[in-house]
């Protein structure tokens, strides 16, 4: 506290049940630097091992980091990492935005999760492992590469944004809040569950390839597909339960959902629009199969195009 710079050259063990109370109590702007011949071991079983009071606190880690504890744990106060993080055990929360040039390797049943702030993942950075990622909260600028997003089991965005800035491929994806957004184009070539109400924006191409699911528990859930996005099926796309696609809502654009010749496009929602249009312009193409398998009375309301079946 007090305006304090703490540089680690060595070893330094947050250990037993303790944590370093940034800011308490007379505040201040205090500053923790893992340097590049550093080691910081978080191995408190405490929630929140660096945890801010008042003033400003910030983490920045050149060395290497290793989170140990089981559990959930959380960093609340800034984080910048230009060194390596290992998150060999439970769940890694970083709160408090940041700036990365460094990588993060998250281990086999371990989690990353972005829950606050704005985080940069620059070049040089990297998100990488068995493990999962998740984004519950920030905003995630990912600038260069995301391996975890084929190597890990899964990446789940539940809220806050995920931008993909950079061409990224995805294996498993969940998507039950939140926004995936970004310049870049994102694959998916696993399973794709939309499983509460999410968006999909930004100047990038979407292409799923695997098994695309909308089913969520909210009645009348709906996936905002908005901003002038384009999405290619070449997989299984369902719209399911009572769920529908609300096409430019809500900031509009030219927005097109195109099935590829490969792709099935099922309409299986109770909804009675299930691909609703809101504003600015909407399409549909279909080159591949479209089955209409719910019962009752069904409409699409977009430009409907149809090579296929």
């Amino acid at each position: 506290t007090g305006g304090k710079t703490w540089v680690n050259e060595g070893t330094l063990t947050v250990g037993g049940d303790d944590y370093i109370f940034f800011g308490y109590s007379s505040g201040g702007a205090n500053v923790l630097s893992n340097a590049s011949t550093g080691t910081l071991n978080l191995s408190s079983s405490y929630a929140t091992p660096l945890n801010f009071y008042t003033g400003t606190a910030t983490v920045n880690n050149a060395g290497i980091l290793n989170q140990t504890a089981g559990g959930a744990h959380a960093i609340d106060t800034t984080f910048n990492n230009t060194g390596t993080v290992n998150v060999n055990a439970g769940t890694l929360t970083l709160s408090g935005g940041g700036t990365d040039t460094g990588v993060y390797a998250v281990g086999t049943g371990a989690t990353l999760n972005f829950s606050g702030g704005t985080r940069d993942l620059n070049a040089g950075s990297n998100v990488s492992g068995l493990g999962s990622l998740a984004v519950s909260g920030a905003t995630v600028n990912v600038n260069n590469l995301l391996d975890i997003s084929t190597s890990g089991t899964a990446l789940n965005v539940s809220s806050g944004t995920l931008n993909a800035n950079s061409t990224l491929t995805v294996g498993a994806l969940n998507l039950s809040g939140g926004t995936l957004a970004g310049a870049g184009n994102l694959t998916t070539t696993g399973p794709f569950n939309i499983t509460g109400i999410s968006a999909i924006t930004g100047g990038g191409v979407l292409t799923t390839r695997g098994a695309t699911k909308i089913d969520m528990g909210t009645s009348n859930g709906y996936l905002q597909f908005t901003g002038g996005k384009t999405w290619v099926n070449e997989g299984t796309l369902t719209v399911g339960g009572d769920d529908y696609i609300f096409f430019g809502y809500s900031s509009g654009g030219a927005n097109v959902l195109s099935n590829a010749s490969t792709g099935t496009l099922n309409l299986s929602s109770t909804n009675a629009v299930p691909l609703n249009f809101y504003t600015g312009t909407a399409t549909v193409n279909n080159a591949g199969t479209l089955n209409q398998t719910a019962t009752g009375t069904h409409t699409v309301d977009t430009t409907f195009n149809n090579t296929g079946t």
